[in-house]
């Protein structure tokens, strides 16, 4: 009886463990994210916070800027004369965003500091997505497979224990689980690297210039 007590508990310690964050509200920032390179559901980019990836070559940032803007930044290597870093992509939510949220229903959205919405990805009905700056210009919004890992599992199991029933069943079911359980991609900025124009901003006397 001890033994099953310990055992119980120990797998209802487990299952807390698995539980997801809860998902941010737009009125209550945690300006905290999941890792430096990509946000899971619940976490928050405010102002002056990033996201970035890397390569030899290469980079990516996701920028929350400060005059309300999401803006995604790529930095070309060059050898010669040194890195060259440009902006590719931005939400236009100047003077208007707060911060950017990952939210639990796959929607990437810029929120206001009174929380109504600047911009949004449209992906929301994604559950369990989460998006990622690619070291190749872009940023990415993936959505986890439709298998859960007890899915695969149990195909792997089946075709591993087949002696019963046709093998070449059972292998299919269990390859035709995993390809159900790779992410697949909801939403790309595909910015081709093209340099975006710079935002314009009106300033005191109807002064027309580039916002910083």
């Amino acid at each position: 009886m001890k033994r099953l007590i310990s055992l119980t508990a120990g797998a209802v310690a487990l299952a807390a463990l698995a539980l997801p964050a809860p998902a941010a509200h737009a009125d209550s920032p945690n300006c905290s994210q999941s890792s430096s390179s990509w946000m899971w559901h619940g976490d928050t980019l405010c102002a002056g916070q990033s996201l970035e990836s890397t390569s030899a070559e290469q980079s990516t940032r996701l920028t929350m800027q400060a005059d309300g803007n999401l803006v995604d930044y790529y930095t070309e290597a060059d050898p010669v004369n040194g890195s060259n870093t440009w902006a590719v992509w931005d939400s236009k939510t100047v003077g208007c965003g707060s911060r950017a949220v990952m939210q639990s229903d796959g929607n990437l959205v810029v929120y206001a500091a009174d929380g109504h919405v600047c911009w949004a990805s449209g992906t929301s009905g994604d559950n369990g997505a989460w998006v990622a700056p690619s070291a190749l210009g872009d940023i990415d919004i993936w959505q986890a497979g439709s298998a859960s890992g007890s899915a695969i599992d149990d195909a792997a199991r089946a075709a591993r224990d087949a002696a019963d029933r046709d093998f070449l069943t059972a292998f299919v079911e269990a390859i035709q689980a995993a390809i159900e359980a790779i992410p697949r991609l909801e939403w790309q900025t595909h910015t081709e690297h093209q340099r975006l124009a710079p935002v314009k901003c009106v300033v005191s006397g109807g002064r027309v210039i580039p916002c910083t």
